[in-house]
């Protein structure tokens, strides 16, 4: 499988089914911002809900040929070997990506386990050998990676900007972002050691950048302590 973050916002995914495992990628799509149709004779209340709520479209029927028609990603999501090769069909049909819950060899795309720390995320994939082993690393990683990693992925984004703003080449950024990190930049945020980070930011920055502007903008829309 090849590696890849998709943009959703705004695009029509369709999920088929309606039961505990099409729910949980129903608030995924709707998280991050898809138009989601969702296709099921019955459903969960959960998702009764959230068409209540107006943020997915309900069809409380059958899945049809055409259902797939104009959808980005199709989700077949049931426990209906027919039903799941009909939407699989479908999808092929109008040139939806497929993924469907109980046949890896017939999805597009799978989904890996994942978490965030703000803009910083992390995936794991077993390329749909198990989903058990997934959860279990991610669960690891998320013990390993705290708020610290968000707020660094923060402030490097700050100092990214005013790089590119300053007409800096890739090739010193490159070279400040490494120093930056290999001297102990996280670790400072972790600790709260705001005085060895202002060193730190001091001793890499170059003239064009202001480091305590740096400071006093990361304070201010980072962490906020």
């Amino acid at each position: 499988m090849y590696p890849v973050n998709l943009n959703v916002a705004g695009r029509l995914c369709l999920v088929v089914g309606g039961g505990r495992v099409a729910l949980r990628k129903i608030r995924n799509l709707v998280e991050h911002g898809a138009r989601v149709r969702v296709v099921a004779p019955e459903v969960v209340p959960e998702v009764q809900a959230l068409a209540g709520g107006g943020q997915i479209e309900l069809l409380l029927r059958g899945f049809q040929q055409g259902d797939a028609s104009g959808a980005f990603l199709v989700f077949a999501a049931t426990d209906q070997v027919e039903v799941q090769a009909v939407a699989a069909a479908d999808a092929r049909k109008y040139g939806a990506l497929l993924n469907s819950a109980d046949s890896p060899e017939l999805c597009d795309f799978q989904l890996p386990a994942y978490f965030c720390r703000g803009g910083f995320q992390l995936a794991i994939s077993t390329d749909g050998g198990s989903p058990a082993f997934s959860r279990f690393i991610r669960q690891k990683l998320e013990d390993e990676f705290g708020d610290e990693y968000e707020y660094s992925l923060c402030l490097l984004a700050i100092i990214r900007k005013k790089a590119l703003a300053a007409g800096l080449d890739v090739g010193h950024n490159q070279k400040m972002f490494r120093k930056l990190l290999d001297d102990d930049l996280v670790d400072c945020i972790k600790s709260e050691s705001w005085a060895n980070l202002s060193k730190i930011l001091y001793c890499h920055l170059p003239k064009q950048i202001d480091a305590e502007e740096i400071m006093e903008d990361f304070r201010g829309k980072c962490c906020q302590n």
